[in-house]
């Protein structure tokens, strides 16, 4: 599952039993192909399942796995997942069967005639401003709340994903520049994300009161008493923010969600999606496609200041009837005689004719501050 030593499919290969060895022996290939931890728990996780399942089924010998099996196991996952839930067991099993091919322990592919549970498209919320102001607003100047105010405005400020951020070290940040060394990340490739003034400002506050911590010491450590204990864990941030929401009384965002505001308000504030894909640490665009979420007055902003319509009235200065919505022309009937008048109206109503109604007598070109006029792009 992501290694790169494979078996010669031309020589026979041993049987192989569907069996905890043979997760073993893919959950090892995954590991040799780099993968994340999380990654490999994944894999483990759901596999185990498919596995116990197929075994139920009569399956000993992974030369016997037939489309059906896999058929009957996501119909049982049916029942109790969501689509996106049985989708994820879907991804586990596809990189499984893929590794027992590429071994020779399968001759054929059993995916291959099996379609995917389709899932649709899902819109991802991201934390909102007012969430991010109430929860700030319950860090005190302690060394838990100099540490909590620090820990939300990097998150939001950079988009790091939650793990990467309790694995940085001091020395990976750059308070004079912003920048922030991402060595740990989801994709193994380090990367470089930067937060702004007031979120370094909120670090130097924190370090401040941690005079004593070495250049390679956790840069968020678990606190009791005064007394730190170790680095942050995942489940001691996801931790700390519910209780600052309770404090706040406002629902508790997922961490995740702080990386999908990132997403949505770097967009907002007319970053490229090229740049962006590189802050967020992905490969694929499409991938970053899915954090930005589009509310509805973000459309309706992007055509109030690009409406074509109104591009061509404010060039001209003087709006026509049309423009105005006082034409007085009957309503279009159904009829032949209401479908001839609509054949004429196009005619007269072509981006030229336009042009030529609202007081343009230039040539065709280019309006000044406009669309080009000068025929059809498609």
């Amino acid at each position: 599952m992501g290694g790169h030593e494979t078996h010669n499919a031309a020589e026979p290969y041993p049987a192989m039993l569907v069996s905890a060895l043979t997760l073993k022996e893919g959950l090892a290939d995954a590991r040799a192909g780099n993968r994340a931890d999380g990654t490999l728990r994944f894999y483990r996780h759901k596999l185990v399942s498919f596995s116990t399942f197929v075994q139920e089924q009569g399956v000993d010998q992974v030369a016997d796995l037939a489309p059906r099996h896999i058929r009957m196991f996501m119909d049982a996952l049916a029942d109790g997942h969501t689509p996106g839930g049985s989708h994820a067991y879907w991804r586990a099993v596809r990189a499984f069967v893929r590794f027992l091919v590429r071994e020779g322990a399968l001759e054929r592919d059993p995916l291959r005639s099996v379609r995917p549970p389709k899932v649709d498209e899902e819109l991802l919320e991201p934390v909102e401003p007012e969430v991010v102001q109430a929860l700030l607003a319950t860090c005190d100047r302690s060394l838990v709340g100099l540490r909590d105010a620090a820990a939300l405005m990097v998150l939001l400020d950079s988009g790091l994903r939650a793990g990467e951020l309790i694995a940085l070290n001091i020395d990976d940040v750059d308070l004079q520049s912003g920048a922030i060394i991402v060595r740990h990340s989801k994709s193994r490739r380090p990367r470089t994300v930067f937060v702004g003034r007031k979120t370094r400002n909120a670090l130097r506050a924190y370090r401040r009161v941690r005079p004593s911590a070495a250049p390679d010491d956790p840069l968020f450590v678990a606190q009791r008493h005064g007394q730190e204990l170790g680095r942050l864990s995942y489940t001691a941030l996801r931790d700390a923010v519910r209780r600052r929401a309770s404090r706040a009384g406002v629902p508790a965002p997922t961490l995740h969600s702080f990386r999908r505001g990132f997403a949505i308000n770097m967009l907002r504030s007319g970053a490229d999606i090229v740049s962006l894909s590189r802050l967020m640490g992905h490969g694929s665009l499409p991938i970053v496609m899915c954090y930005l979420r589009q509310e509805r007055g973000d459309l309706v902003g992007v055509h109030a200041a690009r409406s074509p319509v109104d591009a061509l009235v404010r060039a001209s200065g003087r709006p026509s009837e049309w423009a105005r919505g006082t034409c007085a022309s009957r309503p279009i009937g159904g009829n032949a005689h209401g479908r001839q008048r609509v054949s004429r109206l196009h005619h007269r109503r072509t981006p030229c004719s336009w042009a030529a109604e609202l007081g343009q007598a230039q040539p065709p070109g280019r309006l000044q501050g406009a669309m080009p006029i000068s025929g059809p792009r498609g």
